[in-house]
């Protein structure tokens, strides 16, 4: 199978540091994603579950969940829901749900857009990705 090519926004934060931001979308709804190969996991924002349409019943996630400026952050997954990176869509079988508020919060005084969730590793190897910094591009296998 060939590699689907989808154009990434390189972020500079602050002086030294770099985000790697990716349009997409949630049950067909407009997101913006973070891709974090450090992340374990991908992750969606309990805060804007309603913006996307997100109904199904929420299931306690009993494993802990950290992240970079939270500690034990109170975590949930979900079953059914459709995440596509531009029109690649992304082999969800389910997805944890964390409060991405201290994300926004630090985005919003960056002045950044709003993310509605973080794409981690989980989906990164499943998808055998490739990143390309120079040209501003991850590549994905179906």
């Amino acid at each position: 199978m060939r590699y689907k090519t989808i154009s990434i926004d390189v972020v500079k934060i602050e002086d030294e540091g770099f985000h790697l931001l990716i349009k997409g979308s949630i049950n067909d709804l407009p997101a913006i994603f973070i891709i974090d190969t450090g992340a374990s996991r991908t992750v969606l924002d309990t805060n804007q579950l309603s913006k996307y349409n997100i109904t199904e019943d929420l299931i306690p996630n009993e494993m802990l969940s950290t992240g970079v400026g939270e500690s034990n952050l109170d975590s949930f997954l979900i079953k059914q829901v459709d995440i596509r990176l531009r029109r690649f869509v992304l082999a969800t079988k389910e997805v944890t749900l964390i409060s991405l508020k201290h994300v926004n919060d630090a985005y919003k005084r960056l002045g950044l857009p709003k993310v509605a969730g973080i794409i981690g590793s989980d989906l990164l190897i499943r998808h055998q990705a490739i990143i390309d910094f120079n040209q501003a591009k991850l590549k994905l296998k179906p």
